[in-house]
């Protein structure tokens, strides 16, 4: 491929670049970024005017880990194209995997308020506000993007969780939860929020089945044998409820969910 891309780069005329494209994408699939970024450099050099060029040439410093020269890219093609909510989407991901989560959240905010109707710019606001805990903003992200979406599955799931966390409405997390369940079968974090709710609900035999499937599934997952060993002690199995909580321990918690776990093996006697 890589033979065939420079052949046909190097007959290619003015202002064609598909098969520079190609060879940039080949070089990117081998890992071979600083070859696919110095030829970027080297057309950007020669068509400074082109944004197809400088758009490419961002996402592969992205793609790389250089995230300031990205950020730096994308920061000036939004300044010839202000309107442009694609390139705030994109800008917006690279300072979130920098870790500067409010510039992120900025240029979400933007991407979605330019791109009223783009799935992924709501949903993307709406992760990063649930990251931030920014509990109701991320709610009524979630809810345009199924406004937009009816049937998304992480949206359903992810205002499913969010309701049963914040006291809101079980009946309705609970059909949210099994819609996107419906949607995503297999999916071991769907069904977690699902078994969470039957908690909520006081539904014991309803989430002990579900988080007992999940454990042997991914049995090195604490927070899955964390909400099992909820779900046991809920039902009055309290050896069993040790058994899960103690295994939960041993595969290392993050330390918010460890003190949890702690707190209600005191409570076991």
């Amino acid at each position: 491929a890589e033979q065939a891309f420079n052949a046909l780069h190097g007959t290619a005329p003015p202002g064609d670049f598909r098969a520079l494209m190609g060879l940039v994408e080949t070089y990117a699939a081998q890992g071979r970024f600083d070859k696919s970024i110095a030829l970027l450099k080297q057309e950007v050099a020669k068509n400074p005017d082109r944004p197809i060029l400088r758009l490419a040439l961002a996402n592969d410093y992205v793609r790389s880990g250089q995230l300031d020269a990205g950020i730096a890219e994308y920061q000036s093609l939004i300044q010839q194209n202000p309107k442009a909510g694609d390139l705030y989407l994109r800008l917006g991901e690279a300072q979130r995997r920098k870790g500067d989560l409010q510039a992120a959240a900025a240029s979400f905010r933007k991407s979605a308020e330019l791109m009223p109707n783009e799935v992924s710019a709501h949903l993307a606001l709406a992760m990063l506000q649930d990251q931030l805990k920014q509990t109701e903003a991320a709610k009524a992200s979630y809810q345009r993007v199924l406004e937009i979406q009816p049937d998304h599955p992480i949206a359903l799931n992810n205002l499913a969780y969010i309701l049963a966390e914040t006291g809101g409405d079980l009946d309705q997390a609970l059909t949210l939860a099994q819609r996107a369940r419906q949607k995503l079968p297999q999916d071991s974090n769907v069904a977690d929020t699902l078994g969470w709710i039957y908690v909520k609900k006081n539904l014991s035999d309803n989430a002990i089945e579900i988080f007992r499937d999940l454990v042997r599934k991914e049995p090195a997952n604490p927070t899955f044998h964390y909400h099992l060993g909820v779900a046991l002690y809920q039902k009055g199995d309290k050896p069993a409820a040790r058994q899960a909580l103690e295994a939960a321990l041993r595969n290392k918690p993050a330390p918010e969910e460890a003190a949890r776990i702690r707190e209600l093996i005191s409570k076991l006697g």
